[in-house]
């Protein structure tokens, strides 16, 4: 290595290992993607935004996700190196917007992460609900009923759940990428089933007044008291300018491209990066696709009513719970807002660890994040950034609420059309690193551009369609201050690097060491 190369970065290596294999790199987007904001978010898209029904709107997110699946892949084919998205828009636009995503990446996630937790702890309370109806059990009803309540009792036991949730994940986010492997396959593969099992008990048995009745006997919650309680014409046409409004939210919860944070560390990166993105695609649109269609095949309008009522809250389990009564599956079931929190824990933390790490290389942040430890090869003091924001916001999120999810789903997909930038201008702004994928092509047009070119059409229309919530500006205000703290930590980080006599421009450039 050069002397200007070893200006250039931090150290002469990264310090990562390639111990991603193939069945990581396949159940990794699938299993993580039916995480808690799959199971909070999705059952209440069409009661959020009337008209946008449901199977349609991830109709509509399968599509775009199919080209955005191709182009992350084409991205990190030419860029294979662990630090998520800051690598792309970093050396695909240009130096600020890398800036910007990596310091995104590290303060959005985590603020997903501690509203994940307590979102699926919500989803798992309306389950204990249904099953302490099932099995007549006042001491189940009454628990689950405290953690959804708006009491000061309630809302301390929903935060301590949560934060239970918080700290085994960050446990677990201590494995190195070998033995996260592991972890994420048994536990992937046991969550994809659980959702399965509910769709396939939903499309058996459709929901009816007797099923219904059979759990809950009280008169306020039976089937047509709840029915009464609604005007459902209003969310039983389909909208396409609902759809249209509800993409932001619906397109964020879908994630083709999670192996991106750990892209260096991937073995056999040909092979195993296609396998991930194209095959998480096809396993996120159709667990997508038949969960939501199951679902309002099951319940019908009786959704939009239920969901109103409160007597349950909404969960693919929670419903398939009802039909099951009370069984051991039925249990299975209910847990899966558990299983998927757990699990979306150490996924989270790659969006933060490696992000930190790679500007760090570049000094772009405290070179202290750059460290590696020893044995589990993980960027573990980032860690605790990542955990100190999480516990703040499990607290937050009971005064935003569903805010926080729409928020956060904004900014995934306003960097998501970033990427697609980045796919539409690589060819032609740094050939040198497109090569490096293979260069492929359609009639003489990059593969990539096209991808970038149809699927940031989607995504800009999400975006441009969103309307922030009235009276309410947790949306707006977290994606603004979010991306202006970013902006200052650009210059502060210039700076230092122009007093240094270092060239950011060179830095960017090139590819970090490996």
């Amino acid at each position: 290595m050069s002397d200007e190369e070893e200006l250039l970065f931090v150290r002469e290596s990264s310090g990562l290992v390639k111990e991603v294999g193939s069945a990581f790199a396949l159940i990794l987007p699938i299993a993580l993607t039916l995480g808690p904001y799959f199971h909070y978010v999705a059952p209440q898209i069409s009661t959020w935004f009337p008209g946008a029904h449901l199977t349609p709107t991830f109709a509509v997110g399968t599509f775009a996700i199919l080209f955005e699946g191709v182009g992350t892949m084409i991205l990190m084919l030419s860029m294979p190196r662990s630090g998520a998205s800051y690598h792309f828009a970093g050396r695909g636009l240009s130096p600020i917007f890398g800036v910007m995503e990596g310091w995104r990446s590290v303060i959005a996630n985590p603020v997903f992460r501690g509203s994940s937790s307590f979102f699926a702890t919500k989803v798992f309370a309306g389950g204990v609900v249904v099953m302490g109806n099932a099995a007549d059990n006042t001491a189940l009803m009454n628990f689950g009923g405290l953690l959804l309540s708006d009491t000061f009792e309630g809302q301390l036991w929903l935060v301590i759940v949560a934060l239970v949730l918080t700290f085994v994940g960050f446990i677990f986010s201590y494995l190195s990428v070998k033995h996260l492997g592991y972890f994420f396959v048994i536990l992937g593969i046991v969550n994809i089933a659980a959702l399965i099992v509910s769709d396939i008990v939903m499309l058996m048995n459709p929901m009816t007044e007797t099923i219904w009745n059979s759990v809950f006997d009280a008169t306020e919650n039976q089937y047509d008291a709840i029915m009464a309680g609604i005007d459902t014409a209003p969310f039983e046409t389909l909208d396409w300018g609902a759809v249209g409004a509800a993409l932001v939210t619906a397109i964020g919860i879908m994630w083709p491209y999670l192996i991106m944070p750990v892209a260096g560390e991937v073995s056999q990166p040909s092979k195993n990066i296609p396998l991930s993105t194209v095959g998480g695609v096809i396993g996120i649109g159709a667990t997508f696709l038949l969960s939501t269609f199951a679902l309002e095949y099951c319940m019908g309008n009786f959704l939009y009513a239920e969901i109103a009522s409160g007597v349950v809250f909404p969960g693919f389990g929670n419903f398939a719970a009802v039909i099951l009564g009370n069984s051991p599956l039925a249990w299975f079931v209910v847990l899966s807002p558990l299983y998927a929190s757990i699990l979306d824990s150490p996924s989270n933390a790659l969006w933060v660890t490696r992000p930190f790490h790679a500007m760090a290389m570049d000094r772009l942040c405290p070179e202290a994040f750059a460290k590696v430890h020893p044995k589990y090869h993980v960027p573990h003091i980032s860690l605790y950034f990542w955990l100190i924001i999480q516990i703040v916001m499990v607290v937050m999120s009971l005064f935003f609420d569903i805010y926080v999810a729409i928020g956060v789903a904004f900014t995934y997909v306003f960097i998501r059309w970033q990427f697609a930038l980045v796919e539409v201008s690589l060819p032609y702004y740094r050939p040198h690193l497109w090569e490096r994928s293979g260069a492929w092509e359609i009639a003489g047009f990059p593969i990539v551009s096209i991808a970038g070119l149809i699927s940031g059409a989607v995504f800009f229309y999400a975006v441009v369609s969103f309307v922030p919530s009235t009276g309410v500006a947790f949306e707006t205000l977290f994606t603004v201050g979010l991306y202006t703290f970013a902006q200052l930590m650009y210059i502060y980080y210039g700076r230092q690097l122009k007093a240094d006599g270092i060239d950011m421009a060179a830095i960017f450039g090139q590819l970090p060491p490996e």
